[in-house]
């Protein structure tokens, strides 16, 4: 909406970074699946973190239930481009042995958020590591207004009150 009023593809993004913050949006998700991953790669068996959190009914957070029973492209991709890359690391080991663990009790696969945050730890992004999942919701928010940019006419919808009239 922001892109279609034409504001510039700067604009646009800072509007995308301040409704992703909005209470609607699981405020909070990103920061609890950061702790989550902390919590996995600085245990010895990180697969104790994810039992403790299932049988105490709490959600596992940068997981979700697989959609066509497949883990998200995106973190599979990845999650490959990793094994790929940092091969015998012990910290990308108890990030998999964490994910195996997942779908093996819940059915819940790893959503993109995890190994994107592992990406900005291992960069030495200390305290920044949400920036790399941020980047590819950025390079969206930019794609998206391109697109508006380019032939979509300007959204004008009328607005008409429908709520409780005052008393």
């Amino acid at each position: 909406a922001t892109a279609n009023a034409g504001v510039t593809p700067y604009y646009a993004v800072v509007t995308g970074i301040i409704a992703s913050r909005g209470q609607r949006l699981q405020s909070g998700r990103m920061e609890a699946a950061a702790r989550l991953l902390e919590e996995i790669v600085s245990i010895p068996d990180p697969r104790d973190s994810i039992v403790a959190r299932f049988r105490n009914g709490e959600q596992l957070v940068g997981f979700v239930s697989p959609v066509h029973d497949k883990m998200d492209p995106r973190a599979a991709i990845v999650m490959d481009a990793l094994k790929m890359k940092l091969g015998d690391d012990i910290e990308l080991i108890r990030l998999q042995r964490a994910a195996d663990t997942a779908a093996e009790i819940s059915g819940a696969l790893m959503e993109f958020i995890l190994p994107a945050i592992f990406v900005g730890r291992k960069l030495g992004l200390k305290g920044q590591g949400l920036a790399v999942g941020s980047l590819g919701r950025m390079a969206g928010w930019i794609a998206h207004a391109m697109e508006q940019y380019h032939g979509h006419p300007m959204i004008r919808p009328r607005a008409r009150y429908t709520g409780p009239l005052p008393s």
